[in-house]
């Protein structure tokens, strides 16, 4: 998150009612009190993140029968300059429909947005991978999807992946500059958790993701980059005689 952002994290748990809940960063039980907010609920809420927020989130959920604690999730505030991308500023759909060439600068080849809270539930990994905001991105119905720019390059450093149905799906990142193959990763995601990647991809012109089982799709949320200059030559090749 940038400085002053809002961090939301979220947890579903089943078990006997009633289910209690206490929101903890790096094991230390929270209460609400000034940028905190729902501390002892599913959803924790910390507005106006500073460097005092930055740790790692996790909840312990309780009934009668016992507790049950879940994995910790970081919260990392982003350097100066640089966009995350929540896709909330995109219209909510249920259905989902294309992300619209040019959003912050990019062109979105195969890439739908979606909201993930209110989706039917026969995606659990579409509402799994909401990271802030309802919206999601993802790539639409399996087949590769990227994101170029064409007059210029860019820096991914993260992102955070979810499969939508099927948990283990590989996927796979390729970062290009113009054709040249830079980058290259593979990764496993959970279908109920989200993955959150560090692909510190510097100067790239092009990302493509391509899950490997073409019926199968992946959701993208919280994805954090820069967009650099075009590109300018500062010095032309001289003319050789041998």
């Amino acid at each position: 998150l940038p400085p002053g952002g809002i961090a939301t994290f979220r947890v579903t748990a089943l078990g006997a009612a009633p289910l209690s809940y206490q929101w903890q960063m790096n094991k230390t039980n929270l209460s609400d009190d000034g940028n905190i907010s729902g501390s002892t609920t599913t959803n924790l809420t910390v507005t106006s993140v500073s460097a005092a927020n930055v740790g790692t989130y996790s909840v312990i959920v309780t009934n009668s029968d016992g507790s049950a604690a879940s994995l910790g999730a970081p919260l990392i505030i982003l350097p100066a300059g640089v966009t995350l991308l929540t896709f909330g500023d995109l219209p909510d759909t249920t259905t989902g429909q294309p992300i619209t060439n040019g959003y912050n600068g990019l062109l979105w080849t195969n890439f739908y947005e979606l909201d993930g809270v209110n989706t039917p539930n026969y995606r659990p990994g579409s509402t799994a991978g909401v990271i802030s905001t309802n919206n999601v991105a993802y790539n639409g119905y399996g087949p590769p999807a990227s994101i170029t720019r064409s007059n210029g390059s860019f820096n991914l450093y993260s992102a955070y992946l979810t499969s939508a149905f099927y948990d283990g799906l590989p996927v796979a990142v390729l970062g290009y500059a113009a054709t040249a193959l830079i980058y290259s990763n593979s990764y496993t995601l959970s279908d109920t958790l989200p993955t959150l990647i560090s692909f510190n991809y510097s100067n790239v012109t092009e990302v493509a993701f391509a899950s490997t089982n073409s019926s199968e799709y992946f959701v993208m949320d919280n994805v954090a980059l820069t967009l650099n200059g075009p590109v300018i030559i500062t010095s032309q090749p001289a003319s050789q005689a041998l």
